[in-house]
């Protein structure tokens, strides 16, 4: 584990399939936080879910919308 993620948080748009997915999986090993942000719910959490032994949770968003990114980083 990288002691330079341990304490870090990350948000990673896309993360619910594809290379988003393998790098959320790969920033959880690495020891961050990772927050797995994506237009479809069900793959987010799917995401989140394959991050098994390490923390991490899932978002709905659709970062076209200037509000819904907005509102999602002032909580992050």
């Amino acid at each position: 584990m990288s002691e330079g993620l341990a304490t870090k948080s990350v948000l990673v748009s896309g993360g619910g399939s594809g290379i988003g997915r393998s790098i959320c999986q790969r920033l959880a090993t690495d020891g961050a936080y990772v927050i797995v942000a994506d237009i479809d719910a069900n793959n987010a959490q799917e995401t989140a879910d394959s991050l098994a032994g390490h923390r991490g949770e899932a978002i709905q968003i659709d970062v076209s919308d200037t509000v819904q990114v907005e509102s999602v980083l002032s909580e992050v």
